[in-house]
């Protein structure tokens, strides 16, 4: 499944708050709006990117517009999602990636536990996995 968002300010369109541009560190953000949105999707993961698409160390100071997040809902949770293993359909083990730059992006794994991808600017997608990802091992990747 691949959804084209046509808005350029995706993060907006999904959730704002009154003094959402004086929250400066990222972590912080994206957990304030999965608890003040309550609906079973979450921001797990984020990557950073400048508008011109280029991938950022997230410890850059930058805006949040060009973001590139990885996604859990109920169905991919990994305590609650669809706990048999599924190739076709969506399981506890895959996630979503939604790519707010206007830049397309590419998501790969450096062991092969999901087929390397290539995001349009403005669109999310779900990405398949055979087993969950370990975010210590650093296994997933992004290219532009």
């Amino acid at each position: 499944m691949t959804i084209i968002l046509r808005r350029t300010q995706v993060i907006n369109a999904y959730h704002s708050f009154k003094d959402m541009d004086t929250v400066t560190d990222k972590k912080e953000l994206y957990a304030r709006i999965n608890q003040q949105t309550n609906d079973n999707i979450d921001i797990i993961a984020y990557v950073s990117r400048n508008e011109a698409g280029e991938l950022l160390e997230g410890n850059v100071t930058n805006d949040y517009y060009h973001d590139i997040f990885l996604l859990k809902g109920i169905a991919s949770h990994r305590y609650h999602g669809v706990r048999e293993h599924r190739d076709e359909e969506i399981d506890y083990t895959d996630f979503w990636v939604l790519n707010t730059s206007s830049k397309p992006v590419w998501i790969k794994s450096s062991s092969g536990n999901c087929q390397t991808t290539q995001l349009q600017g403005h669109e999310i997608k779900l990405i398949k996995t055979d087993n969950h990802i370990n975010f210590a091992t650093q296994d997933l990747y992004f290219e532009y």
